[in-house]
């Protein structure tokens, strides 16, 4: 009789991947950018303005170091012994280079009133306090303060762009506004993002 050999064949998909681990991560920055660090606050000025960004827990995982325009970042022994992996290398990376980039050339975002009344108008109330003032087609007007880090223009009545160096909340922004009215399903009726690709349901057939 021949022997049965059990052979302990083991799936490539059910091993985990080996997160990989990067020591350094370096990022160039253009030769009008100045870079300050105070405790763990990064301070970026640039021709468009000037952004002030807290790190907070990221900060005590890294230790950032700039010279002749070259920012490195580097792990931090004592609080992360692993050292960078792939995922934070890459969250970091976009973090910053998009706060370089926002002092350099402003971010924007627009957005879209569609429906039969909805428009959108700007105020500035006596505190020089700019509102953006909605008709959504509630019994009152929605009132938004607008935040002094960008600016926001009325492009036509139904047509808002959103401008600022930070583009994380310049999303945060107009997302609470598209919240308001989101967008109806079947027939889109609301405030959408301009040249979303929104789809449409289908309704009912009779």
């Amino acid at each position: 009789m021949k022997k049965q050999v059990y052979k302990n064949t083991i799936n490539s998909k059910m091993l985990k991947k080996q997160p990989t681990i990067i020591n350094t991560l370096q990022l160039k920055l253009r030769k009008e950018t100045q870079v300050f660090f105070i405790k763990h606050f990064i301070f970026l000025k640039g021709p468009r303005g000037i952004i002030l960004y807290s790190f907070f827990k990221e900060y005590a995982k890294y230790d950032l170091t700039l010279e002749k325009n070259l920012l490195t970042i580097s792990r931090n022994l004592m609080n992360n012994k692993v050292g960078l992996v792939a995922f934070d290398k890459l969250k970091l990376s976009n973090l910053i280079t998009n706060l370089i980039e926002g002092v350099h050339f402003f971010f924007s975002k627009k957005l879209l009133l569609v429906g039969i009344g909805l428009r959108a108008w700007i105020k500035t109330l006596k505190n020089n306090q700019k509102v953006l003032l909605i008709k959504v087609g509630f019994s009152e007007d929605l009132c938004i303060k607008i935040p002094k880090s960008f600016l926001v223009f009325s492009l036509r009545s139904n047509l808002l762009l959103i401008r600022g160096l930070n583009k994380e909340k310049i999303n945060q922004f107009a997302g609470f506004v598209r919240l308001h009215k989101k967008p109806k399903p079947y027939k889109g009726i609301g405030i959408q993002y301009h040249e979303e690709n929104f789809i449409l349901k289908l309704g009912k057939k009779n």
